[in-house]
């Protein structure tokens, strides 16, 4: 996650979702809104790009990523948690705050 404009208004985020078994990533880029204390992100109606990568080099079995922001610390949450909300339809959002994004990760500004 970065800030995108500089009244902090627009978050910047990616989200990975990687299938191992398959070799398979998918990576959707968006604007999440926020009001300066809230963060509210709906990857299936925020603008965003969306990109599949099948058989990356590196495979993702041997990648390691760098983001200390995970979907299981950001909401507090497990994978079945994601799928619940995200095949609920197209308004599909959850809701954070700016503090909990600096705490999972202290460079965020």
């Amino acid at each position: 996650m970065e800030t995108w404009d500089l009244e902090g208004k627009s978050i910047a985020y990616t989200m990975d979702i990687h299938y191992e078994q398959i070799n398979l990533e998918i990576a959707i880029g968006a604007l999440a809104f926020s009001d300066k204390e809230h963060v509210v992100l709906c990857p299936a109606k925020d603008h965003h790009s969306l990109g599949i990568d099948i058989n990356p080099d590196p495979p993702l079995s041997e990648r390691q990523h760098a983001s200390p922001i995970t979907w299981q610390a950001l909401t507090n949450s497990d994978l079945q948690a994601f799928y619940q909300i995200f095949t609920q339809g197209p308004d599909a959002c959850i809701t954070t705050t700016l503090e909990n994004i600096t705490a999972l990760d202290p460079y965020f500004r």
